[in-house]
């Protein structure tokens, strides 16, 4: 079953330890935790499952929150 997403516009709606989605129409592109945000620039940095880093910038990406992403205790 999917896990529901909603669309974010702004690094002020995102915490570190959030699951994102970035997507561009309807291909998914990157799915990873935030892990650094640079608010004036609006984009933020995320890592996969794998480890892979990835920078996100809003003007390029659809950026989803997904409903599993609260930040764990450890992660806040």
């Amino acid at each position: 079953m999917p896990q529901s997403a909603s669309r974010v516009h702004s690094c002020r709606e995102l915490v570190t330890g959030n699951e994102v989605q970035a997507k561009v129409g309807d291909v998914v592109h990157f799915r990873g935790r935030v892990i650094d945000m640079h608010e004036p620039m609006e984009l933020f940095w995320a890592v996969d499952s794998v480890g892979e880093r990835r920078i996100l910038e809003f003007r390029e990406y659809a950026i989803y929150l997904m409903a599993d992403s609260a930040p764990t205790d450890a992660e806040s």
